[in-house]
């Protein structure tokens, strides 16, 4: 684990984007990582500018034109793409070319918040607004997947499940196994109320420490540190967990936040595949 940020900046005119040079440098060019901002794109009002929430009310047209510029950028076709279909719960997909394709265009995966795979060119995508994005990279058997962890799937394990499945489908060694958390909504910023904390409580009895009392009598969690701490359980080694210190609440800027702006903005995209 590093304290510095592990997610880079890039930008290309006016879009802006992240990836993870610790997953470069490992794949020796062989992997592509990817987190959008907001910037960048062709949406407008709340949605400015770079909204890929297909299912938000922005006007569809511009969802899509927003992933074409998105493909051109990297030279992704748009229908090479595999999307999650989220519900925040646990589920794990092993895809392959077969689960390609623009869910405005013909919709291949459903009810799936978390994808894996070893085949190259495949682009896996996920969605977020707060939620805690995990990227996850075997560098020695070449397989890769992306999860989307909000409270329910964090709460359910989605990230050592990952773990798991990559271990039976990919013969992956947790120890050698790469894992970025990154940007989502912060301690600073993550409130939740009694009902949550006792979950929590009542399933992770040993991980107190997640959680801040506030003086309103509510909680905030740190569901960054939450995820690492299953990830080691998991196997996977601290010193190969990459965790992001962006707060998409605290970074208007850069990030939607479903938190902030009350339900009413946009989606980010993460993007991983195997070259």
């Amino acid at each position: 684990m590093n304290g510095t940020e592990v997610f880079q900046l890039n930008n290309i005119g006016d879009f802006e984007y992240f990836n993870i040079p610790a997953f470069d440098l490992a794949g020796n060019g062989n992997v592509i990582t990817f987190f959008s901002t907001r910037n960048g794109g062709i949406s407008e009002g709340i949605y400015s500018s770079l909204n890929l929430g297909i299912k938000k009310q922005d006007d569809i047209e511009k969802v899509e034109k927003n992933y074409e510029i998105l493909c051109h950028k990297f030279n992704f076709n748009i229908d090479s793409l595999a999307f999650s279909d989220q519900i925040h719960k646990d589920n794990v997909l092993k895809v392959d070319c077969s689960h390609a394709g623009f869910p405005l265009h013909e919709q291949k995966i459903y009810d799936t918040d978390a994808l894996i795979t070893n085949e190259r060119e495949l682009p896996l995508v996920t969605y977020y607004a707060d939620c805690v994005p995990l990227y996850f990279f075997d560098p020695v058997n070449e397989a890769i997947g992306l999860a989307h962890a909000g409270w329910r799937g964090t709460m359910m394990r989605i990230g050592p499940k990952v773990v798991n499945r990559m271990v039976e489908e990919f013969g992956t060694n947790p120890n050698e196994l790469l894992v970025a958390i990154g940007p989502s909504i912060g301690l600073c910023c993550y409130e939740v109320g009694q009902e949550v904390y006792d979950l929590f409580l009542n399933e992770f009895k040993k991980y107190k420490n997640w959680f801040t009392v506030k003086n309103n009598g509510r909680y905030s969690l740190d569901l960054k540190t939450c995820n690492r701490f299953q990830l080691e359980d998991a196997g996977v080694n601290l010193h190969n967990i990459y965790i992001s210190n962006f707060c998409t609440s605290c970074n208007e800027h850069h990030f939607y936040s479903y938190r902030r702006d009350k339900g009413k903005t946009g989606l980010h995209c993460a993007i991983i595949m195997l070259c």
